[in-house]
């Protein structure tokens, strides 16, 4: 039994490993990491997708603000707050945030001139998390 939860444990890490390996890293702070890649959604608009990751001992209130820039002008910002709690396995699953734009299209979103860029974050060690998903 104990091989068994063994080797379901190694397959669960190599498929979150391959996972992740696809986001890069927007900031860290305090040993709070913010991750981020950009996929396609069902309406075949470009989705921003954001999870965070906790490394720090304690839980973590976290509020951020992501602005989108096109030729150096922010056209749009996007807020998400959540509650990042502290240990291993709470690291494991991580909730993932999707955010679209409502003004750019995927084309200026590719566009070169395009940037993503971090304009908030902010931290707050919190005894409970109960701040979820806004």
């Amino acid at each position: 039994m104990k091989k068994i939860l063994f080797l379901l444990f190694v397959l669960i890490s190599i498929t979150k490993v391959n996972g992740q390996s696809k986001y890069s890293i927007l900031e860290t702070k305090q040993d709070v990491s913010i991750k981020y890649k950009w996929k396609l959604s069902k309406e075949n608009k470009k989705q921003l997708l954001i999870k965070f990751k906790n490394k720090s001992k304690v839980n973590q209130n976290i509020n951020i603000e992501v602005g989108f820039y096109l030729n150096g002008v922010m056209e749009e910002k996007a807020q998400v707050a959540t509650c990042a709690k502290k240990g291993f396995f709470n690291n494991i699953f991580l909730t993932v945030y999707g955010v679209e734009s409502e003004m750019l299209t995927n084309e200026q979103i590719e566009d070169e001139q395009f940037k993503l860029t971090l304009t908030e974050f902010i931290l707050e060690e919190t005894p409970v998390c109960e701040k979820q998903h806004q």
